[in-house]
């Protein structure tokens, strides 16, 4: 919220014009108070990456190491590797349950049953997921068609922070 306050404030100020021109990069003329607000939030909000290894850093006193990559991290995972098929009978139990303990599964189901997939989206969307001290709604991260599949990967938000 600081942020903001400070981007809006901040953008009502020409010098920051003749700063990025020094950088080559010339103020639009057309709105330049939305544009200036744009580009100052954008230096002062935390970029995603950063916020996405916050929690995976390792430090050590005798190197440096490098910053980890929690996408190759996730690959490495055992527990969210195994997709949760739609056909089968007890789904949303699983699917839960997998939520509930690591924070993120992947629903896979064939493209000729896509109207289960379908159900299965309104099934997350309409039923909370109980963490320990929780009750939170899953939100679908990525969807995609691997050969003749939908494979939907759904995530709770307060888990992977």
């Amino acid at each position: 919220m600081k942020s903001r306050v400070n981007s809006a404030s901040l953008s009502r100020r020409d010098d920051i014009d003749l700063a990025l021109s020094f950088a080559g990069i010339d103020a639009p003329t057309v709105n330049p108070d939305q544009w200036r607000f744009g580009v100052i939030y954008g230096l002062l909000w935390p970029r995603g990456a950063q916020i996405r290894q916050a929690g995976l850093r390792l430090s050590s006193i005798f190197v440096d190491l490098p910053f980890p990559e929690p996408l190759l991290v996730r690959a490495y995972l055992s527990e969210g590797s195994v997709p949760i098929d739609v056909c089968a009978a007890n789904w949303q139990a699983l699917c839960l349950a997998r939520l509930a303990e690591v924070g993120a599964a992947t629903l896979v189901c064939p493209m000729a049953d896509a109207d289960r997939l379908a159900n299965a989206l309104a099934f997350l969307a309409t039923n909370p997921v109980q963490t320990a001290y929780l009750s939170v709604f899953a939100r679908v991260q990525a969807v995609r068609r691997v050969a003749d599949q939908f494979e939907v990967d759904a995530d709770i938000a307060e888990a992977l922070q």
